[in-house]
């Protein structure tokens, strides 16, 4: 059956479709466990200031064999891991008008982590596609988890790790705390980057839903640095290039002719070219260079401009945006290299195991300098 998703003005999920749709899709243990929802409107007291009494909570029964046990459940429209914090405290609170019910949640999608998180804490939770857990303190312990997300987040800071918009969380690798949204935007225009305050502040919406960063007054800080690289590599992709040109010679002299022009066009080693830096070890492959704009490297460097696709040395490519020169590093002599981050990323995603393991050492690398740079 087809489950058509019901919307209300402030949700982008109805709530109130919540029971219906448990209903359709049945319990996640089959036959042997029953489950049934129910709206709890004399509980609304415990639901969030400014909605609707009880819209978000309902008494939910599970039964199996002989026995029979009462939920006070606080459903929330989405699974951000704030979202499932938040309506586990909710719960707690419903649960207390009630002595003989337990805590639950009921959300969109329940991942294995937040599986794993409902069992620490003694608080069961269903979703919506056919994943749940039940904890009866010393009478049953449940847990359904693996069937996909069939409601993904569509918000637009969905994608808060990837493209431009991943400048937002990759500069808190470089500096852990700001003190304003302006802030944050003049320190990733200082390291070479370019965003919109717009962007600044729907990338940290989304980094406080994560629970990657905090937001108080006068302070935007990370609190997760394990957990903002697991999102940036979850959702990285490799530069898109529009155009590459194979070219004979070393990266070095590259650089340096092309630095020594006085219309520079900016280069920098790929992150995977850029792994010696950062991490022992040299990978076998020809380097890749990454270019603003080719036609006018070529326009510059005139003469010394030598391509050869078959028999070239190097290659110079032309991302389709400016992320891989975000926070370049260049040091000693004319070679420009990509950032920590950028390295971790592209060796990251590759699945050759050299590659992995150097860029699980720039990941301790970066971690590291992170907790350096903690005030």
């Amino acid at each position: 059956m087809e489950i058509k998703r019901a919307k209300s003005p402030d949700d982008e999920l109805s709530i109130a479709a919540f029971p219906q749709i448990l209903r359709d899709i049945g319990s996640p243990w089959g036959e042997a466990v029953s489950v049934e929802v129910r709206p709890a409107e004399d509980l609304g007291r415990a639901d969030r200031p400014g909605k609707k009494p009880g819209r978000s909570i309902f008494k939910v029964d599970i039964s199996w064999a002989s026995q029979r046990q009462r939920f006070i459940a606080v459903a929330n429209s989405t699974s951000t891991p704030k979202a499932v914090k938040e309506a586990i405290e909710r719960a707690r609170e419903a649960s207390d008008a009630d002595s003989a019910a337990l805590a639950m949640i009921l959300v969109p999608f329940l991942s294995n982590d937040q599986a794993e998180r409902l069992i620490r804490e003694k608080v069961s939770g269903l979703d919506l596609c056919g994943n749940g857990v039940i904890v009866v303190p010393e009478q049953l312990l449940l847990c359904r988890t693996g069937r996909p997300n069939t409601w993904p987040d569509s918000r637009p800071t969905k994608y808060a790790y990837r493209g431009m918009t991943s400048l937002v969380p990759r500069v808190f690798l470089c500096k852990r705390e700001f003190k304003a949204v302006g802030e944050i935007k003049e320190e990733i225009q200082k390291r070479g980057g370019s965003v919109v305050l717009s962007t600044v502040s729907k990338a940290l919406t989304r980094m406080v839903e994560d629970v990657v960063i905090s937001r108080e007054s006068g302070s935007i800080r990370l609190v997760q640095p394990n957990k903002l690289l697991d999102m940036l590599a979850e959702q990285f992709e490799q530069p898109k290039i529009q155009e590459r040109v194979r070219l004979r010679g070393r990266a070095e002299d590259l650089f340096r002719l092309a630095n020594e022009q006085p219309r520079q066009t900016q280069l920098v080693m790929s992150g995977a070219s850029s792994q010696d830096r950062y991490a022992a070890g040299l990978r076998s492959d020809d380097p890749i260079v990454y270019c603003k704009n080719i036609r006018e490297l070529e326009r510059i460097l005139g003469d010394s401009w030598t391509p050869d696709e078959r028999f070239g040395d190097l290659t110079v490519a032309e991302p389709s945006d400016d992320v891989p020169f975000f926070d370049a590093r260049t040091e000693d002599g004319d070679i420009t290299y990509a950032s920590p981050v950028q390295a971790y990323l592209e060796l990251n995603a590759t699945k050759e195991k050299r590659d992995r393991d150097m860029a699980r050492s720039i990941r301790e690398r970066i971690l590291k300098e992170s907790s350096d740079a903690a005030p």
